[in-house]
């Protein structure tokens, strides 16, 4: 590809896509064409594991078969599905940056389902833990961060629903050791 002029980010998406019909939009990228995040820096794309290629600087490639399913067209562009993208956001930024995205998205772009199964789906591998962190704390009914009152709770000072029944249990054996005949 040449141009005359310094091409923008749109532009160099295109240039992509004729240079490897096979590469597919990724990450922040795609992310940028759904409309969640700012113009990114360097063009992200996914191409199949087999391609060996030297990118140039604006490029990033990662190298991942994508199921068929998981690949749209976004403003004429092949971009990963709009769960994928918000997963692949997941496992490349800082969880603080991601964390307000992901509360934005699901249930507005982004089925938590199919979120889920793509943290099932991906079990193992590099930064599927925070996804699923992500979702586990992800304001599931709509709530964006600009409602919320109070900062994303540490997991550490969580409590679960199933604490409170391990006490009790707990309460009842010693109970039940104190009445033992000696």
């Amino acid at each position: 590809m040449y141009s005359l002029e310094e091409p923008d980010t749109y532009d160099r998406c295109a240039a992509v896509s004729a240079w490897r019909p096979a590469a597919v939009l990724s990450r922040r990228t795609a992310a940028w064409l759904y409309g969640w995040l700012p113009e990114p820096t360097v063009v992200e794309a996914t191409i199949p594991r087999g391609h060996r290629v030297t990118p140039p600087d604006w490029l990033r490639l990662y190298r991942r078969d994508l199921a068929p399913h998981s690949v749209s067209t976004v403003t004429l562009l092949p971009a990963v599905s709009p769960a994928q993208a918000l997963f692949d956001c997941a496992v490349v930024m800082p969880e603080r940056d991601v964390a307000s995205l992901v509360d934005a998205e699901l249930n507005r772009s982004v089925e938590p389902d199919e979120f889920r199964d793509l943290c099932l789906t991906h079990r193992g591998r590099h930064g599927t833990p925070t996804a699923q962190r992500l979702l586990r704390h992800a304001s599931l009914r709509g709530v964006g961060t600009r409602a919320r009152t109070r900062p994303r709770a540490q997991p550490s000072r969580i409590r679960t629903r199933a604490q409170p029944a391990d006490e009790i249990i707990a309460a009842v054996r010693k109970r039940r050791r104190s009445r033992r005949p000696k």
